[in-house]
């Protein structure tokens, strides 16, 4: 037994040498210290295959930067066969890999419930609803309950919503203050930016760092003008 256990640990070790960085718990080991875009998207797929153990693309964006003497390859990358996947993911010669690709794992339930709000509003036109998370060396997966998910990772939503029809300030102010009060009832942290005649007339930001509410007199200040 211990010596099966032995083989396994050295060609474990061969793999992670010939594929040029690998990565535990966030932290790239690289064996080859990149100096060329080449280089650097290699060690970054690999290092993206060691954290989350399947193999990914780079989508787009590849960019390789150098700033006082540390080199860093950057890329939108996604899992082979899934690129609707995607995520922002970055490794350095320091020894760092980064990246937000646990912010697919509860997607549709993080997303849902918003985009679920405001497509249910006749007074909408559209709306885009997107998942956003900070880019981190943590490794987030399904393995992690969804509560805690949301409460430690910093998970939110990128909210979009055009207002359809024409009407006052009164009115758009009432409109989207009620918005507001069922999107803060899903508990998940969002940022809102709303457009009305495809102007940007009113934006705000619920967070950790950030949980005061506009009442309907800044919401009307700030539209004021806009519309």
């Amino acid at each position: 037994m211990t010596r099966r256990l032995a083989v396994v640990i050295v060609m474990s070790v061969v793999s992670l040498l010939m594929s040029g960085c690998s990565v535990v718990r966030g932290v790239v080991s690289p064996t080859v210290l990149f100096t060329d875009e080449a280089g650097g998207q290699a060690c970054l797929l690999s290092a993206m295959e060691d954290k989350y153990g399947f193999p990914f693309t780079v989508v787009s964006d590849g960019k390789l930067t150098t700033i006082s003497g540390i080199t860093r390859y950057s890329a939108v990358v996604a899992p082979v066969g899934r690129l609707d996947e995607t995520a922002k993911a970055g490794v350095r010669t320091s020894g760092y890999l980064m990246d937000d690709f646990g912010r697919n794992v509860y997607k549709d339930e993080i997303e849902g419930p918003s985009r679920q709000i405001c497509e249910s509003k006749e007074y909408v036109e559209s709306c885009t609803v997107t998942v956003s998370l900070p880019i981190s060396t943590k490794k987030w997966d399904s393995s992690t309950p969804l509560d805690v998910y949301i409460r430690d990772s910093g998970v939110s939503n990128d909210i979009r919503v055009w207002l359809a029809h024409q009407s006052t300030d009164d009115d758009y102010a009432t409109v989207i203050l009620g918005l507001l009060d069922e999107l803060y009832s899903t508990e998940i942290w969002f940022q809102l930016i709303v457009y009305i005649n495809d102007v940007s007339a009113f934006g705000t930001n619920w967070s950790s760092a950030s949980v005061r509410k506009p009442s309907r007199e800044i919401i009307l200040e700030t539209i004021r003008g806009k519309t």
